[in-house]
């Protein structure tokens, strides 16, 4: 494919602020740090894009002078289908920028008349001029761009991205409890479905860590939908119901890889304790000073169809009044137990408040439209880490997901 390089129009670009708006999540470890442009006064960003820290950990020094730049969140990311007309690119480097080195670098294929903007010192916008009209698109940063010190970036950047489509490539895992059985064959298929081996555990972290996946939260994946930058290959690890094995066997792997769950809790769980290996709640509160995230998981884990109004009010506000009182976080996404749901509880959990909530479906891309239908990908005591990859990396979200396939 022949590349050509971008005919810019120079300018600052005045963003709608509901387009890059990025909202904190409540239960972030640390603060975060805003940063605000130098003139005009935008929209602040809370910055989400360098490789997740270990929950326990404070954000990562800013880079000192003579590193070379890099980009460290975009939107959109690689290999989303969804790119609107009107919608920005957004490139987040590690470090304020030479902004006029970046106009001498970029290629678009096909290229088109583009606007570039600053929002901030290490925050570009670029907005084509008449919309994103071709299929698909390839965004190329080359070395020569360099930061406001004078240092070059050392590798070319690359995004592709497509319109008209419906899926985001952010895979949604599944797990629940973490347990090796002495005899497998000696185990019912429905618990050998919800279990994951902890040695197998332990290389699918190690997999995602070495191989440039960063973990993110479901309310950063909503942000991302409406404008928000997000790190490349983002995935979402998430643990339903509170086992005590998260703590004793999955916590100290997250804490070697730096990767980040968000644990789906049931609310009259952890009132059972040691008696049904469930994890108290002195021992949730430990793991969210940790940087564990929260989501709600109902109240009493009954499926959630054709509940009456009475007891799904009970399993949805009542669940979450219940978490948030006991763990003093803000709840923002919700997992339908058996990923049981209707109009109904989808209308309901919207209704107090929640901003996401996460099915069974399995596919490993997610539909900006349905943020109450994510798609989650289940991880089961039978899967090798070949199929963890193939898994991860969406080929099955990949198929069902190809434009023009409704």
């Amino acid at each position: 494919m022949k590349r050509h390089l971008i005919p810019f129009v120079i300018a600052v670009c005045l963003l709608a602020p509901t387009l890059l708006a990025c909202t904190r999540t409540s239960e972030a470890p640390t603060a975060p740090t805003e940063i605000s442009a130098t003139s005009t006064p935008v929209a602040t960003f809370t910055s989400q894009a360098s490789p997740t820290p270990e929950p326990s950990a404070t954000p990562e020094p800013s880079p000192t002078p003579g590193t070379p730049p890099q980009v460290t969140a975009s939107n959109p990311i690689s290999g989303d289908l969804t790119m609107q007309g009107d919608r920005p690119i957004v490139l987040v480097f590690d470090q304020p920028m030479d902004q006029a080195s970046l106009q001498d670098s970029l290629i678009l294929t096909p290229a088109i008349e583009v606007a570039v903007g600053w929002e901030a010192p290490d925050r570009a916008v670029i907005i084509a001029a008449g919309g994103w009209t071709a299929d698909m698109y390839e965004l190329t940063v080359l070395p020569g761009v360099r930061s406001l010190s004078g240092v070059v970036m050392g590798e070319p950047y690359n995004l592709s991205f497509e319109t008209g489509g419906y899926g985001v490539p952010v895979p949604i895992l599944m797990y629940h409890n973490i347990k090796d059985f002495e005899d497998a064959s000696q185990v019912s298929e429905e618990q050998l479905a919800w279990t994951v081996r902890e040695t197998a555990f332990t290389e699918q972290m190690h997999y995602l860590r070495d191989n440039g996946w960063h973990s993110i939260s479901p309310q950063q994946l909503i942000d991302y939908f409406g404008g928000a930058p997000l790190p490349s290959k983002p995935v979402i690890i998430s643990m339903d119901d509170g086992w005590v094995s998260l703590l004793t066997r999955a916590w100290p792997v997250f804490l070697e890889t730096g990767l980040r769950p968000v644990v789906y809790i049931v609310a009259a769980f952890p009132t059972y304790g040691s008696e049904t290996d469930y994890l108290v709640w002195d021992q949730l509160r430990e793991l969210v000073a940790q940087g564990m995230w929260v989501g709600c998981h109902s109240y009493s884990h009954y499926s959630m169809y054709e509940l009456s109004p009475e007891d799904l009010h009970h399993e949805v506000f009542d669940a979450r009044d219940e978490i948030e009182a006991q763990l003093g976080v803000k709840l923002d996404s919700f997992s339908y137990p058996f990923g049981a749901y209707g109009d109904e509880t989808v209308a309901e959990v919207q209704a107090a408040g929640f901003t996401s909530a996460v099915t069974l479906n399995p596919v490993g891309y997610q539909e900006p439209a349905e943020p109450y239908r994510l798609n989650r990908l289940q991880i089961d005591y039978s899967m090798t880490l070949e199929q963890f990859i193939e898994t991860v990396n969406g080929n099955l979200g990949k198929f069902l997901y190809t434009k023009g396939s409704r």
